[in-house]
């Protein structure tokens, strides 16, 4: 019975010790030396909403999703840049590497939340889908105000994260309950309108970034939420978007050269017995 009390003061120590550490490296960055701990930590957090359930394992890794944004801003800050340099963690010219590895972990939280978040039902799923609703328009937000400041050999990863972060909205809002989905759509909507002026001024100016619908949240709106035009689908071609929607109007307007044509047709062929269908009937009906 001792050994027993023993072993469970040593696992009681330990626990404290190891959330303790966690705590305290809780927020260092990529180059601070309590970084690595800081990344087990969370792994250990993960581990440790999963005794409450996927509800808490959701809202863990979404948290994640938000510090890596953090941490990527803090690198892409000069001030910060340089405690990188002066700790020796990355070399002058790994700047673009650090922040592409940042954006992946960001891109595999948020796809685990995901994850997460569908196995949920009810009043669970929806919580933690308006949070997963709300949160990406914040990232989107922060990726936009970043694209311009980080090395060209990260642009590609950053119109990546876009393009996940556009997913996780769009799915999110549209797995909404329909009550749900209207009370969230009508309190993101000013939100929502800013994040696709930011993201259209980007395209405009021909960064490859994904051409978005947000806020939809139905599957027959536009493209179903999802992104018109994104690195993904379109590499190298920043215009894919537009001159798609060139190619679809030109169609169209033939469209409707035809539509007209055949209805001018019809018309002459009316007034000259020219043997159309309804011509045909009206002189049945006489006969």
């Amino acid at each position: 019975m001792k050994k027993a009390a023993w072993s469970a003061g040593i696992a009681i120590v330990t626990a404290a010790l190891v959330t303790g550490a966690g705590m305290a490296s809780d927020g260092a960055h990529p180059g601070d030396m309590l970084y690595g701990l800081d990344r087990g930590w969370e792994k250990a957090q993960v581990s440790l909403a999963g005794l409450s359930g996927k509800q808490a394992v959701a809202e863990t890794y979404l948290r994640q999703a938000d510090e890596r944004l953090v941490e990527m801003k803090a690198v892409i800050d000069a001030d910060q840049y340089a405690v990188l340099l002066i700790n020796s963690a990355y070399a002058a010219d790994d700047q673009s590497e650090v922040i592409v590895t940042l954006l992946e972990d960001y891109e595999t939280a948020l796809a685990a939340a995901a994850d997460a978040a569908s196995d949920l039902d009810g009043v669970e799923a929806d919580d933690v889908l308006s949070e997963i609703t709300e949160c990406t328009l914040d990232h989107l937000a922060v990726l936009t105000e970043v694209y311009e400041r980080v090395p060209d050999q990260a642009k590609d990863a950053i119109e990546h994260a876009m393009a996940a972060g556009a997913k996780g909205h769009s799915e999110s809002l549209r797995n909404l309950s329909e009550e749900t989905r209207l009370q969230v759509k009508n309190r993101l909507e000013t939100k929502v309108q800013e994040t696709e002026q930011s993201m259209l001024q980007l395209h405009d100016q021909g960064a490859q970034t994904p051409v978005l619908e947000l806020g939809n949240g139905n599957q027959n709106a536009g493209n179903g939420g999802q992104p018109i035009s994104s690195p993904v689908s379109n590499p190298g071609n920043g215009n894919g978007s537009s001159e798609s929607a060139q190619e679809s109007n030109a169609n169209q307007g033939e469209d409707r050269e035809s539509q007209e044509n055949e209805q001018h047709s019809n018309q002459n062929g009316s007034g000259t017995g020219s043997g159309n269908g309804l011509h045909d009937q009206s002189g049945s009906g006489r006969d």
